[in-house]
């Protein structure tokens, strides 16, 4: 079985980067079950401890059970998909990067003493971006996806309020805000 080239590859990540991030996210997945759990010290954020900044960008593909990532991959495709559908793949790209780093950078400097992995903070961004960047930008496609997206996943905001300790109230707040944050950047400055 011969495996795509790398340039073929890198082209349909780029034109479909919500399939190309959930497929890196089940990679991880399987990668890390194949491994015996061996990549989360490693890829997991160490809340506070330096040299575990750069896994702010690689511990939301490594999910604790098959639980735990079927309840984030089906939000993150319905969420990111209507999020991605109302930008341009740069504006989509731009983001990914501030939800994945604000969620992460929360989580490192908030969360508590454990390995912490999982895309969770990486919905909740996805989430409060459509609701932010409806209010933001008052267009009536973002309006309706808003209102879908609260229709679904009105709960996550009430999950915001309810602390339970395996769950990373911290990736699910600063993600929250992270989403917020890159609706405002996104309508005001609109690079």
């Amino acid at each position: 079985m011969m495996l795509p080239d790398p340039a073929t590859l890198w082209h349909y990540a780029v034109r479909y980067p919500l399939f190309a991030l959930l497929a890196l996210i089940w990679a991880g997945f399987i990668l890390d079950f194949l491994t015996c759990k061996i990549l989360r010290p490693v890829f997991g954020i160490h809340p506070r401890r330096f040299l575990s900044l750069p896994a702010i960008f690689t511990a939301p593909l490594l999910h604790v059970d098959l639980a735990h990532l079927l309840s984030n991959s089906i939000p993150l495709a319905i969420l990111g998909f209507l999020s991605g559908d109302l930008l341009p793949p740069h504006q989509f790209f731009l983001l990914l990067f501030i939800a994945i780093g604000g969620s992460g950078l929360g989580v490192w400097l908030f969360g508590r003493r454990a390995i912490m992995l999982g895309a969770s903070g990486l919905v909740f961004a996805l989430f409060g971006f459509l609701l932010a960047y409806a209010w933001f930008s008052r267009d009536k496609h973002a309006l309706f996806y808003a209102a879908a997206a609260f229709l679904l996943y009105g709960g996550l905001l009430l999950s915001l309020f309810k602390y339970r300790p395996q769950i990373s109230w911290a990736a699910h707040i600063w993600g929250f805000a992270a989403g917020i944050l890159a609706a405002w950047w996104l309508t005001a400055y609109a690079v």
